[in-house]
């Protein structure tokens, strides 16, 4: 934890993206206000992340830093599940180096408060408490395990993928968990392989149903395949296990319960405040009906498939190594080393911005981040084809149900960084691979192959996706020496250090609002810029936040309707114009003309490319 937080902390308040922490901060503002999410305004989550980071600006001041204090806590609290996770598998040295991997691989690559970093922490404890149940089938783990999952989708809707898989989880283990009581007739099955049959089948569909509007080889392979390999592990239980339907009902009821019964508890909670303003309508459309126009407008299509290609090869190698001579494991190591660090460090430090860099970076990275079909076939395989232990077999249908579930926080919007909010799940799954036999008393010690892997993760973690701007995260590798980065003392809520381009844009924005408004004028600002009402101290007086939310599947003649009548309804002293939105479409071309006429005169921000036109009424300016 001293090294991990050292090295996080190192990075806290550098690089951004706007809206993202525009976003963020305005919502926690809106909540320190008084405003409830989703009935107020349009919370882009479920809304109790907003609740959490008005706590941290009360208690810090208000600014975005103060919401990133909260991730770091948050990240320097899962750095210990990471290690218990690994520790199940690996020796105390070993399961520390993993700890590091996965901490290179997550949280320093983008340290913006989003929610999915909670996700992420969230279902790292969740999975080592679902571990520890397979041990002692006490009912207190599945109790964390739920509450863990309950606060997850209190912070966003994705969090019931934990939730899915900690029932998987539990159904399985009722199926695996050998009491010498359950018939083994082949009639008493049957009932019990319907129903197992069912269950897994609905997982499917589910994800079917989620993915079907970007439904493509790439999605069918990195979302569905891995859910249906779980779903497949499931039936092929049932069938070793053949278990009568009663004592498989009679075993699931207690444990099922409870998990959601103790899921439910955070969110009673969150929704008290709903039920107390008759608002609980209000929160089921922003969090279950709202988000569905997100498909269209906040979208990223998936790495072309041949990039699953050296992955498969490298886990084969893996598999191998751990099974052959240790003179094959010795060469393999050394191959390994040898190659990947002159291949990383030339490309790195002789050969920066080149194609021949670029392409190292970027075929590294999805070679990594399309991993997880490959990772949940192999685990399938080891249950199918060597059977193993009833515990073995759960300690790997496990790792293999929260990866594929827990991958599908990566769509629709399948940007780089995103897999990096399921990186360590990933890493940890795939040492899942080294489990023992449970009366083994020592941990197995990790051949050569497994560490030269483990140095090239934590160096191309290091020297590549650490200081690659988030911009080009897995797309392109843009350097960010910390050094280019500034602070402006003009600007007390940024509270970070970003380029000195975004410094001087936003701060003639906030300059010239605080000069032509006084605290009782409005300002309107679109689209798709609500940093620009957090950074200027100025109230957001409309509850959007990005502006698709409230213009999808409008024509170009409604869109202008809407943003006329924006200005009539709230008559703003200035209007800011965001000429390079990121989701919505450009505000159709009447809107400026109108803004000319209504406004005496107009500004650009500074820049070639300025992002920002203000128009306002200042004959002396």
């Amino acid at each position: 934890m001293v090294i991990g937080g050292s090295y996080l902390y190192g990075e806290l308040a550098y690089e951004w993206i706007p809206h993202d922490e525009g976003l963020l901060g305005q919502s926690a503002h809106r909540v320190l206000n008084g405003e409830l999410p989703h009935h107020d305004f349009q919370d882009a989550y479920t809304g109790g992340l907003s609740y959490l980071h008005a706590v941290s600006m009360s208690a810090f001041g208000v600014s975005l830093y103060s919401i990133r204090l909260v991730l770091f806590i948050t990240a320097l609290l899962t750095i210990p599940a990471w290690y218990l996770i690994a520790a199940c598998f690996l020796t105390p040295i070993a399961a520390a180096a993993t700890s590091l991997v996965c901490l290179v691989w997550s949280f320093p690559n983008y340290l913006a408060a989003l929610p999915t970093w909670y996700t992420l922490a969230l279902a790292s404890w969740t999975l080592f408490a679902l571990l520890k149940y397979g041990d002692s089938l006490s009912w207190k783990w599945l109790a964390i395990a739920g509450l863990l999952c309950g606060i997850s989708i209190c912070i966003k809707i994705v969090g019931l993928y934990p939730l899915a898989a900690t029932m998987l989880c539990i159904i399985y283990r009722q199926l695996n968990y050998q009491s010498g009581q359950e018939s083994t007739a082949v009639e008493a099955s049957k009932s019990t392989k319907l129903l197992v049959a069912a269950i897994g089948l609905t997982l499917v569909g589910l994800v079917a149903l989620l993915i079907k509007h970007h439904l493509g080889i790439n999605e069918c392979l990195i979302f569905f395949l891995p859910v249906a390999i779980t779903s497949i592990l499931l039936i092929h239980e049932e069938g070793t296990a053949a278990v009568d339907l009663r004592v498989f009902t009679a075993r699931c009821v207690k444990p099922l319960l409870i998990t959601l019964g103790c899921t439910a508890v955070p969110i009673l909670m969150f929704l008290t405040p709903y039920l107390t303003h008759s608002a609980v309508e209000d929160l089921i459309h922003g969090v279950l009906i709202l988000p569905l126009q997100r498909l269209g407008h906040a979208e990223m299509a998936l790495p072309p498939v041949i990039y699953i290609l050296p992955c498969v090869l490298s886990l084969f190698c893996f598999y191998k190594s751990n099974r052959n001579s240790k003179l094959d494991d010795r060469l393999l190591a050394a191959g390994l080393v040898i190659v990947g660090s002159l291949l990383f460090l030339i490309a790195y430090f002789i050969f920066p911005g080149t194609d021949f860099a670029n392409n190292v970076y970027i075929w590294t990275f999805h070679s990594i981040r399309m991993i997880v079909p490959a990772l949940c076939g192999l685990l399938a395989f080891q249950v199918i084809k060597h059977g193993k232990t009833s515990n073995q077999r759960y300690i790997l249908f496990v790792g293999c149900s929260m990866t594929s579930l827990i991958s599908l926080v990566q769509y629709p919007y399948s940007f780089g960084i995103y897999f990096c909010y399921t990186a360590p799940i990933v890493l940890l799954t795939a040492n899942v691979l080294l489990h023992t036999d449970p009366g083994v008393t020592s941990r197995p010690r990790p051949n050569k192959t497994w560490w030269a892997t483990q140095t090239l993760l934590l160096m191309f973690g290091v020297i590549w996706l650490n200081t690659s701007h988030i911009r080009g995260f897995g797309v392109q590798h843009i350097p960010t020496p910390l050094a280019r980065y500034t602070q402006s003392h003009e600007i007390p809520r940024l509270g970070l250090a970003v380029h000195p381009t975004d410094i001087a844009e936003y701060k003639f924005v906030k300059t010239l609002i605080s000069s032509l408004t006084t605290d009782n004028d409005s300002i309107l600002a679109f689209p798709d810029c609500p940093e620009v009402y957090f950074l200027s101290e100025k109230n957001n007086p409309t509850a959007v936040m990005y502006d698709f939310f409230a213009t999808a599947g409008m024509t170009v003649d409604e869109t202008e309707d809407y943003y006329i009548g924006l200005l009539d309804k709230h008559q703003p002293a200035v209007v800011v114009v965001n000429r390079i939105p990121e989701f919505s479409s450009r505000v159709p071309e009447l809107i400026p003309r109108i803004l000319s006429s209504r406004y005496s005169k107009s500004a650009s921000s500074p820049g070639l490319q300025p992002k920002f036109t203000v128009y306002f009424h200042d004959s002396g300016f």
